[in-house]
C-alpha cells in the first residue's frame, strides 16, 4: 500500500515472463483415458508455501474458471503441446488476495520457528520486511506509523534491489545452454 490514509492506493511490480499461460493439465489419449500433465516441482512448490501458511495451489486460481482442465496463472517458457512432463521453466504469477490464501496463525509459527534460517538466507533486513509485512497484513493495515515508515523503507529497498537484479540480467543475460567466447582477435570493420 502506498499513498496517504485518506487515499491509499496499491502498487504492483511487473516482470515480463516469456512463455505460455494456459496449458492443459490433462489430455485424453488414444485409449480414451486421461493422461495428467506433470509440472516439474510444482507439488514441492505448493507444499513449501503451504508449510508457511500460504496457499499457492488453489485450484480456483491455477485452473481456468471456464475450463478447469486448462492452467491459469502459471507461465511455462518451453511449453510444447501434448508434452506430459513439463520442465522447470515455469513461473507462478498473480499473487492478489483472491489468488492466494494466507493462514496467519500458521505463517506466524513458520516465521518464528524458521527465524534463524530465514535471517541467514534472506538477510536480517529482508526478514524484518517479512515480519512487518506479516503484521500489516494480519492486522488489516493497523500498525503504528513508525512501523508503516519502516515497511515503506524496506519495501522500497527490496524493489530497488529487484530492479537492479533485473537490469543486470538485461545487460548481461546468462544463457546456460550457450557458451560465449570473446576472441582476442581484432575484427575487420
Amino acid at each position: 500500500m502506498s499513498g496517504n490514509n485518506e487515499n491509499p492506493c496499491e502498487s504492483y511490480l511487473y516482470e515480463w515472463v516469456d512463455g505460455k499461460d494456459g496449458f492443459p493439465w490433462q489430455y485424453v489419449n488414444l485409449k480414451k483415458s486421461i493422461d495428467k500433465v506433470i509440472l516439474a516441482e510444482f507439488n514441492e512448490f505448493v507444499m513449501a508455501f503451504d508449510k508457511a501458511g500460504i496457499g499457492m495451489g488453489c485450484d480456483k486460481d491455477i485452473t481456468n474458471a471456464d475450463d478447469g482442465r486448462m492452467s491459469q496463472n502459471i507461465v511455462h517458457e518451453l511449453y510444447y503441446p501434448f508434452d506430459l512432463d513439463l520442465n522447470l521453466r515455469w513461473k507462478r504469477i498473480d499473487f492478489g488476495d483472491r489468488s492466494i490464501g494466507i493462514n496467519y496463525e500458521k505463517l506466524a509459527k513458520f516465521l518464528n520457528d524458521e527465524s534463524q534460517y530465514l535471517k541467514e538466507a534472506l538477510t536480517v533486513r529482508r526478514f524484518n520486511l517479512l515480519i512487518i509485512a506479516y503484521q500489516y497484513l494480519s492486522s488489516s493495515g493497523k500498525i503504528n506509523e513508525k512501523d508503516k515508515g519502516k515497511l515503506e523503507e524496506l519495501t522500497a529497498e527490496y524493489r530497488e534491489s529487484t530492479l537492479r537484479h533485473a537490469t543486470a540480467q538485461i545487460i548481461n543475460p546468462r544463457n546456460d545452454s550457450h557458451d560465449i567466447h570473446i576472441s582476442d582477435e581484432k575484427e575487420n570493420l
